[in-house]
């Protein structure tokens, strides 16, 4: 019986500092957006997270680009932020912004 391939040691999305929004790996373009509607809407990661239904925790490591979102989580975060879920996966654009969104604030939850 044939050997499975070995699997990769670094499965980890790169860093994309010097990625336009347009670029960047669709992981990272989907936590700006929607790191981007929680801060218009004036929201933390908790209030965010209370409305999807989802752990405080989880709504930090997606918009950190650290995991890798379920569609389900997805039509539950855009349903919160009143948005459609395909705008989450193109950062800015129902807001006609796109480049500017590399440089979010700042805001960890303690």
């Amino acid at each position: 019986m044939p050997k499975a391939p070995p699997k990769p040691e670094n499965t980890k999305v790169p860093p994309t500092d010097s990625c336009s929004a347009a670029h960047a790996p669709i992981r990272q373009r989907v936590a700006r957006s929607i790191r981007l509607y929680r801060l218009i809407r004036g929201w933390t990661q908790e209030d965010l997270a209370e409305a999807a239904g989802l752990h405080r925790t989880y709504i930090g490591s997606i918009e950190r680009g650290e995991r890798n979102i379920g569609l389900d989580s997805l039509e539950r975060l855009a349903r919160a932020l009143s948005v459609p879920a395909a705008d989450l996966l193109r950062p800015g654009r129902a807001l006609g912004i796109s480049e500017s969104i590399d440089r979010l604030p700042s805001d960890e939850v303690s």
